[in-house]
């Protein structure tokens, strides 16, 4: 069921105000506290769908509502991280919005971008989220950068096995993160992100790389 721009605006705030008193975001919040995110300057979003196409009769049935508020939070948290408190880029990337989806997100400061242009956004001084894509965002933001921090599908398994994936955790993509990344838990919300989890780069986390043993 596609809604009218007025009703995208409001499922949105809805979203961004019941997000945004919830304990997920109060948790991830102390989680995102304990690393030097001042230098992220940008968000980059990918899938998190169009929210027109949902019912706004029921919160729960707008999960893109959620996932948007998501990233609204965390462009005012890395606002107040920032050295000079200035908001980050905002760009969101999905064939699936609607020309009012569009424009309810312009209001709220996140850009609109076709593909591949979300993917050229994207530098090692990027926050990415990525929720259940239908095409390999992983494989490609791993071939162009190192992004500071990743909220994305969990990495596990090869994407081969008994639940196939258009986002495949290949072996490469495997050893990229245990080698730069360190993995962080999400706040439990299945319903409205499904299986995510976070990866902050390890020169954030006061680490560097892993050396990987020769075999």
């Amino acid at each position: 069921m596609n809604i009218g721009e007025e009703q995208v605006k409001a499922s949105l705030e809805r979203a961004i105000d019941t997000w945004g008193g919830s304990l997920s975001w109060e948790k991830l919040k102390v989680t995102l506290g304990r690393f030097n995110l001042a230098s992220v300057n940008k968000i980059v979003a990918f899938a998190l769908s169009s929210i027109s196409e949902f019912s706004d009769e029921k919160d729960y049935d707008n999960r893109s509502a959620f996932q948007h508020a998501l990233v609204v939070a965390l462009q005012g948290l890395l606002s107040n991280l920032s050295h000079e408190h200035r908001q980050p880029k905002c760009y969101a990337q999905d064939p699936a919005y609607t020309e009012h989806d569009t424009n309810a997100l312009q209001t709220l400061g996140i850009t609109v971008l076709p593909d591949p242009e979300g993917f050229l956004e994207v530098d090692d001084e990027t926050l990415v989220i990525s929720v259940s894509p239908n095409v390999p965002v992983k494989q490609v933001v791993s071939d162009i950068a190192r992004p500071a921090f990743i909220i994305w599908n969990t990495i596990a398994g090869d994407g081969l096995g008994v639940e196939p994936s258009t986002d495949p955790d290949s072996p490469r993509l495997q050893k990229w993160i245990a080698e730069h990344y360190e993995t962080l838990e999400f706040p439990r919300e299945p319903d409205l992100f499904g299986n995510v989890s976070m990866y902050v780069r390890r020169t954030l986390a006061g680490g560097g790389p892993v050396e990987q043993a020769a075999t």
